[in-house]
């Protein structure tokens, strides 16, 4: 006679409640296995992407409003602008390079979003003389999210080490030691000025400096300089910036000045977004700037105009991803930026 075994609503509970997590977890396992194949996979894109050149290949492994930081601080926004930076690269020192990544970590931080760590090498960079490069080692860490079944890029960030990009032999060989094959940061830039007023009513009121400090008679008397020291060195100055970029000093300094010619160099070269491109040649104009441009100057995309401060230091308003309108390749006339600065300029 069979006998049969009699299961109350909680002993079938007590079996069923492991054997499905058991299910779930075997299930789950699978799925990150094949998640991470997924990601191992893009980021094999990237270096495939690397070594073709392809820079709308590789701007395609973003979302649409993913962005980058690279080595040196630049932060590129949007599929339009990661592909116009990676063509500027590409055309330059880069265009016969390769490159290795390795992964180190990947984490998941959620079913759909994952951050990856890795080291990265590029090989074969030439020099402006067409001459090769010791290799760029450097480190990434990227975010990435499944978004209708595909892993895209959400951000990325990538760093160069001060110390271990490049390798150098002792004089007269021995131990070989690391060193950084760049300076650390651009530190400040000097701008000679007739007026100390006017030069913070243009960079601070009309061009929205920030002033770091006010480096006047008194500060420089306290840290140990003579008055004539300060006269014949002209030392008093304004230090200002950009959203936190290289500090400028502003000197007054009559006889430093430029002598005002067509051309355009040295300059310094300011950014604002595409949006607001053409809202900063407008408020220029308004308060009597005389503004050259705009014009493309290199890739699609690209657009700049020029003008000058009022003591006639050349200055340049650059963007990236501007599409409004098709502008003229080159360069504009800049021989007519000359004008007067004056106090109905400062309020308008």
């Amino acid at each position: 006679m069979m006998r049969y075994l009699r299961v109350t609503p909680r002993a079938l509970r007590r079996f069923l409640l492991p054997a499905m997590l058991v299910i779930a977890s075997v299930v789950n396992a699978n799925n990150r296995e094949q998640d991470r194949d997924a990601i191992y996979g893009l980021i094999d894109s990237l270096v495939a992407c690397w070594d073709r050149a392809d820079a709308q290949g590789l701007s395609r492994l973003w979302q649409a409003d993913g962005d980058i930081i690279v080595p040196d601080g630049s932060r590129i926004k949007g599929r339009n602008q990661i592909e116009n930076f990676y063509s500027g690269v590409f055309a330059r020192e880069y265009g016969a390079s390769t490159a290795t990544a390795t992964i180190g970590q990947l984490r998941f931080l959620s079913a759909d979003l994952v951050l990856v760590d890795g080291q990265f090498v590029v090989r074969r960079v030439l020099s402006a003389n067409n001459q090769e490069l010791p290799p760029e080692r450097g480190f990434f860490s990227i975010i990435a999210q499944r978004v209708s079944g595909r892993w895209l890029i959400v951000a990325s960030r990538e760093m160069e080490p001060l110390l271990g990009s490049n390798s150098v032999i002792r004089p007269g060989g021995g131990t070989a030691i690391w060193v950084s094959r760049s300076m650390d940061c651009l530190d400040h830039i000097t701008i000679p000025c007739h007026d100390a007023q006017i030069a913070e009513e243009f960079y601070v009121g009309l061009l929205g400096a920030r002033i770091v400090n006010r480096i006047n008679r008194s500060l420089l008397r306290r840290i140990g300089w003579a008055d004539a020291d300060i006269d014949q060195n002209a030392a008093e100055h304004l230090s200002i910036t950009f959203a936190g970029g290289p500090r400028l000093d502003l000197f007054v300094y009559p006889q430093g000045s430029p002598v005002r010619t067509a051309s355009m160099h040295p300059h310094i070269a300011l950014t604002v977004s595409p949006r607001r491109f053409l809202e900063w040649k407008q408020r220029l104009e308004s308060h009597g700037v005389i503004v050259a441009g705009p014009t493309r100057p290199g890739l699609p995309g690209q657009a700049s105009f020029y003008f000058n401060d009022p003591f006639g230091n050349h200055l340049e308003l650059v963007t990236l991803g501007f599409v409004a309108f098709d502008l003229p390749v080159g360069v504009p006339d800049r021989s007519r930026l000359d004008y007067r600065w004056s106090r109905e300029s400062a309020a308008a």
